[in-house]
């Protein structure tokens, strides 16, 4: 046996974590700065009915299994390093990791997404157990919290129980499958149902059967002397795990059609082939060929293989049966990380589009059955899926979207993006599908009027293609693969700027409905519709961010559909003066200028109707610009007009914001209207004022000074 160096560590880690209950977005944020190092981390978005959500509570158990999950021990490792000074903790890192149950990837949280139905006090009850558990040990447990924990959405006996052994493994005893079957070959049952006082019980005949007579057990693996439930932990999970020196190595494929039989295998422990015996396709050929050759012994994957040369393994067992004749063979799982990746291509490494294939390359056999993990899928983005950054002219949203949020993707998600930008005649057929007329090659008096996807639509197909699947093949598959495969799928996204300029109703049309986060593909609640045009299947996935933006200063803004504004999450971009702080242009201080513009317009107008900062972020970025010149241009070419938009050319209002250097009163002088014309308004409008903007190049900085001096 190992030294098992991760006890001391894990021990005094988790009486460190008592402390942090009331920190826990720290504790995310320590998580979420790990990420960004390259090495596996957990899932830190919340599911909600209005979309993802930054994850901003955690119970003790949850931030265990960032690195108590199926990764690699040397990401292990990496990660419990970097836990190490934040926590303060003092003992020694771990060098070996051998002994204790993980759970698995896809199933690390111990509580619900909200949307799932998380209760107000799931966490807490979470917290109460830790704290019981590491201050008092077993007589410490409060069994109604035990029992409270155990309800929890999602968590159970097996997962509890994991969870109080990795905080105090010299005092609870996992009761996951592995230790179980040990228990069981030692003569020990483990009954289905086990609550805090059978607990208890089963701890203690562990204990005395054990402890004190190791030869009453018949089976090899208890030939250690038993001190602790880790030493028990530590046999039952080294039992059985490599082969034997004979084995082979095979995998299967999940599918039946167009039906995925992946949970059945798994609930079954059996995998059958699916082609009829009399089949003379060459993959029914091969795969009952083959099926001959697998010996109990055998290890055994259940795969999944799809476009650009995607394999996901979906379990890893050991062969117990296999019957030839009838075409399947059972198998019992095995607790080991499961490889999603580019498949392996080299000689003996598996024909992956086979039924059933043989692996035989040492490469491969340790990818997919030795559990090296490939690199961990892009985190998805923080943000919710269907965005729209609203704010006056010039306040950075186009570059935000560009620069900061689409840095929230993964490597690759930013070149299949699409940007287009809305305005009042962009259509349906512009943004989903229509006929598009095209010429023969040579022959322009032959007009043909083919189906084009839309930019939506193109998309939509390159987000489903990052699972392997086409967008048709993806909604023929039954729900719960289609829910596998969208999972974990890298993020992509679609960018609409100015998307209230569009006729929300004409470009959308009926799809408006499926963009709602549980409308998905592979949600609780999602829909597949038929395109009326190309009559093809078609849903939004899971893994598409739609992000727009919206000029609030733009008049169509009143008009914005309410279907739009239901089911899009507003980040309002304000104009941030701060930004030019301590810029100053032959005196004139750039963030006082903007800052008394804006408070003006406010009073003029409205908040919708302000200045942003990016109109002098050249300024503020290049020292060598900041120039009278440079500041004539930024008015003359874009401020002043913009403020005429702003007043429809009522001058007398600019002279209001930007002061009398700017906007002068013209004198006119004698008599001004045609003679001998009786008009009953005449004199009050021979007297009406007349503005005039001055000439921007005569204005020196003085005259710009004046506008907050």
């Amino acid at each position: 046996m190992s030294s098992q160096t991760w006890i001391p560590f894990f021990r005094e880690l988790a009486t460190k974590l008592l402390g942090w209950r009331d920190r826990q977005p720290e504790l995310l944020a320590l998580l979420r700065a790990i990420g960004k190092s390259r090495v596996p981390m957990l899932n830190l978005e919340d599911k909600t009915t209005t979309g993802a959500q930054p994850l901003d509570v955690i119970d003790p158990f949850t931030f265990f299994a960032a690195f108590c999950r199926t990764i690699r021990d040397d990401n292990r490792a990496a990660i419990v390093a970097q836990v190490k000074p934040y926590l303060g903790v003092e003992a020694a890192l771990p060098t070996d990791f051998d002994g204790f149950p993980v759970v698995d990837n896809q199933a690390s949280w111990f509580f619900p997404h909200s949307r799932d139905g998380r209760q107000p006090d799931d966490i807490p009850s979470l917290w109460d157990l830790f704290a019981q558990a590491v201050e008092h040990g077993p007589s410490g447990v409060n069994p109604a919290t035990f029992e409270r924990c155990l309800n929890v959405k999602g968590v159970g006996l097996a997962k509890l129980t994991i969870a109080l052994f990795w905080v105090r493994p010299d005092a609870f005893l996992p009761l996951d499958r592995l230790t179980r079957e040990h228990l069981d070959r030692a003569g020990i049952t483990v009954p289905t149902r086990v609550d805090w006082g059978a607990y208890i019980k089963l701890l203690e005949r562990v204990r005395t059967t054990v402890g004190s007579d190791p030869a009453a057990i018949s089976n090899a693996a208890f030939t250690a002397t038993f001190t602790s439930p880790a030493t028990l932990s530590h046999a039952a999970h080294q039992t059985d795990v490599d082969a034997p020196a004979n084995s082979h190595y095979w995998a299967g494929g999940h599918m039946y059609g167009n039906e995925s039989q992946v949970e059945r295998f798994k609930r079954e422990g059996r995998w059958e082939i699916g082609w009829a015996k009399d089949a003379q396709t060459r993959g029914a050929r091969g795969a009952w060929s083959r099926i001959a050759r697998i010996s109990p012994g055998d290890l055994f994957a259940i795969k999944g293989y799809g476009g650009r040369n995607n394999l996901r393994v979906y379990v890893v067992g050991r062969v117990k049966t296999v019957d030839a004749d009838k075409g399947f063979l059972t198998f019992e799982p095995q607790d080991r990380p499961l490889f999603r990746d580019k498949a392996p291509q080299g000689p003996g490494d598996g024909t992956w589009f086979e039924t059933l294939t043989e692996v035989t390359s040492e490469a491969a056999i340790s990818a997919i059955f030795g559990g090296e993990q490939p690199p961990p899928p892009p985190s998805h983005p923080t943000l919710p899926l269907n965005l729209i950054l609203y704010g006056p002219p010039g306040t950075g949203k186009t570059w935000r979207l560009r620069n900061e949020l689409l840095g929230e993707f993964g490597d690759g998600a930013t070149r299949a993006a699409s940007f287009v930008t809305f305005h009042p005649s962009f259509t349906y057929e512009d943004f989903v599908e229509g006929l598009r007329p095209e010429s023969d090659a040579g022959n322009d008096a032959v007009i043909r009027y083919p189906m084009r996807p839309g930019v939506f639509k193109q998309a939509c197909e390159a987000a489903i293609e990052r699972t392997g699947y086409s967008l048709a093949a993806l909604c023929a598959l039954a729900p719960d693969a289609r829910q596998a495969l969208l999972a974990d799928a890298p993020p992509v996204a679609i960018c609409i700027d100015e998307i209230n300029r569009g006729n929300v109703a004409r470009v959308f049309g009926e799809l408006i409905t499926l963009l709602e986060p549980d409308k998905r593909l592979g949600e609780e609640n999602e829909l597949i519709v038929t395109l009326p045009g190309s009559r093809e299947r078609f849903g939004v996935p899971p893994n598409l961010w739609v992000i727009g933006t919206m000029n609030t200063a733009d008049r169509s803004v009143v008009a914005l559909d309410t279907a739009l504004r239901r089911r899009f999450a507003f980040e309002e971009c304000p104009p941030r003066p701060e930004l030019l702080h301590d810029v100053e242009v032959e005196g004139v201080n750039l963030e006082t200028l903007l800052t008394t513009i804006n408070r003006r317009l406010e009073r003029l107008r409205d908040r919708d109707h302000l200045i942003g900062h990016a109109f002098f972020m050249d300024l503020a970025d290049n020292p060598e610009l900041r120039t009278i010149e440079r500041l004539r241009e930024v008015f003359g070419q874009q401020l002043i007009p913009l403020l005429q938009e702003y007043f429809y050319a009522d001058l007398g209002r600019i002279g209001l914001v930007l002061g009398p250097a700017f906007v002068q009163l013209e004198r006119l002088g004698g008599e001004l209207f045609a003679r001998r014309f009786d008009h009953d308004q005449r004199d009050d409008l021979a007297e009406r004022p007349v503005w005039r903007l001055a000439n921007i190049d005569d204005l020196d900085a003085a005259a710009f000074r004046g506008i907050y001096g």
